[in-house]
């Protein structure tokens, strides 16, 4: 299997393949995207007793996540359980590119699990426009639970019951978790980031934050804007979540969003042909995708292809017309999934995530800029693994392994932690099928966790902070896609609501929005950061 990170910031894709357990987490990963203690209540700002700024250790920036000039990176303490101040103390690491004159803005790239030194100190880690950084201060707090800030550390445990990592993983996992860090994994909670957040503005002796969160980065500056709201200026939430569907229903409902935005990519291509020659009608695109898949890893995917027209219907039976359509698209979902299995009984324990294509496809799916790439590798499947190599997301060694578990790990505990709907508990069988047989990248992870099996006896720990704009001098901006396969379209009224932002709706493809080369887009979150109003109520996708 191939190791490779996702860029659309919710996933981090990794094969730690050679036991159950490894499984287990290696599929889990391709969450968009995740105890045994009781549960308590969140803390509230009023309760919280207000602490010094803690000193800065000024520190070298991670030298092999950092290409943008002008970075600095440094580090706190803070306590571990900020119920207990003067007890345990963790560390917080933040990167900084210093603006003595301009105002700073906060941000966070989603996950939850998302670093920051990849997003803010690599360029291509993200594509957020260069005037951010010379009109203002950009700082990028590393979560908890992350390497950086103090990581999870959750070691196999020698004496485990494989049946229990089978069949119990979010028990399983808080129970390697106490092993090592006892009391650690219920201090994983979007509550405990925001006020570290507040610790960092306070050290870096800032009095207000303008936020710009992206995906679960909008759950975490929300949070945040809610228990500080007098220390927030302005607030981007690009491509948010609704709160009420955390975790196992948010996840439920990407499966048929990443289909559908797959259909759609194939659209595209498909009304691009004079450009790209792949055929005219989206199930003809599906059919060279398909077959360049199976060229790569010799086995064909189990994704259902988009709907057949009178076009694609086989030669020689043209004149079946529309009863013949209807006919065709009754059985292709089934076929494809015969067709997975059969040809992985062939492929010498091969699946479809073998394919440099597939995962490339996965992963760059939600960003609209990358569909050309996309679209190329197809009749190309060599430009994938070209542009992921140039990324530097085959290289493996020992800090990248590190980092990846520490961001698995803190991912399940973070969406155990704050899981408040009920899973979809028949889909189980299913994601047993995906996980093992199938390997489908656009389901397993949203079977996992929409299943409720990621987090099977694991208890929830809080159900997060009531989010509330009111006291915000200025409403947030939010921005959500049409065509959005990670935070479908509809799925944040209640943080539009609870935040009392403004709403402005992106209408083309996309997961997350700013800095992905929406000239539109990138002009109206620029402008409202600087002034606090926003300009319009839609925008033009990627594709104008």
């Amino acid at each position: 299997e191939i190791t490779v990170r996702d860029w659309s910031s919710d996933v981090c894709s990794s094969d730690l393949m050679g036991t159950l357990r490894h499984t287990i987490r290696r599929v889990m990963s391709v969450v968009t995207a995740t105890t045994l203690l009781p549960a308590i209540m969140p803390l509230t700002a009023q309760a919280q007793p207000q602490t010094a700024a803690a000193p800065i250790t000024w520190e070298n920036c991670p030298a092999e996540k950092l290409d943008r000039p002008g970075a600095r990176c440094g580090h706190i303490e803070v306590p571990e359980n900020y119920a207990n101040p003067g007890g345990k103390k963790i560390t917080v690491g933040f990167i900084q590119f210093p603006n003595a004159n301009a105002e700073v803005v906060f941000t966070n790239p989603g996950g939850p699990g998302g670093g920051v030194y990849d997003w803010l100190g690599k360029k291509n880690g993200t594509r957020l426009p260069q005037e951010l950084f010379s009109q203002f201060e950009v700082v990028g707090v590393q979560p908890r639970g992350l390497v950086g800030s103090t990581p999870m550390d959750c070691p196999a445990n020698p004496g485990s019951n494989p049946v229990d990592e089978f069949t119990n993983p979010g028990s399983a996992l808080r129970s390697r978790c106490e092993s090592k860090q006892p009391g650690y994994a219920d201090q994983i909670t979007t509550e405990n980031t925001a006020r570290d957040w507040e610790e960092v503005r306070k050290s870096l002796k800032r009095e207000t934050i303008n936020i710009y969160g992206l995906s679960y980065g909008t759950i975490l500056g929300s949070s945040y804007a809610s228990l500080f709201p007098n220390r927030v200026k302005h607030t981007v939430l690009d491509s948010g979540i609704d709160p009420t569907l955390q975790w196992s229903e948010i996840m439920a409902r990407q499966e048929p969003a990443y289909r559908d935005v797959l259909h759609q990519f194939f659209g595209y291509v498909a009304q691009n042909d004079a450009k790209y020659h792949l055929g005219t009608t989206p199930y003809a695109v599906y059919r060279k995708w398909a077959d360049a898949v199976k060229a790569q890893s010799g086995v064909t995917p189990s994704v259902a292809p988009p709907k057949a027209t009178a076009a694609d219907l086989p030669a020689g039976t043209q004149g079946a017309g529309q009863a013949g359509v209807d006919a065709m698209n009754s059985v292709e979902p089934g076929r494809a999934q015969a067709e997975n299995v059969g040809t992985q009984l062939t492929a010498g324990g091969k699946s479809q995530q073998s394919s440099f294509l597939m995962l490339y496809t996965h992963a760059f799916l939600p960003m609209a800029y990358k569909w050309d790439t996309i679209a190329r590798a197809i009749a190309n499947p060599k430009l994938a693994e070209d542009d992921l190599r140039s990324l530097g997301e085959l290289d493996v060694n020992d800090a990248k392994l590190k980092a990846a578990t520490a961001s698995l790990q803190m991912q399940q505990t973070m969406m155990c932690n704050e899981s408040v709907t009920a899973p979809r508990a028949n889909e189980i069988p299913r994601a047993y099928w995906t996980m093992f047989v199938s390997k489908d990248p656009f389901a397993t992870g949203q079977l996992l966790h929409g299943s409720g099996l990621a987090c099977q006896g694991a208890k929830r720990v809080t159900p997060g902070v009531k989010l509330d704009g009111s006291a915000l001098k200025v409403k947030p901006l939010e921005i959500q896609g049409r065509q959005d396969p990670q935070t479908p379209y509809g799925n944040f009224s209640h943080m539009q609501a609870a935040m009392q932002s403004t709403l402005v709706t992106v209408n083309g493809p996309g997961h997350g929005h700013f800095g992905y080369d929406n000239k539109a887009v990138d002009k109206l979150v620029l402008d409202y950061l600087r002034t606090g109003k926003a300009t319009a109520g839609e925008v033009p996708g990627y594709f104008g």
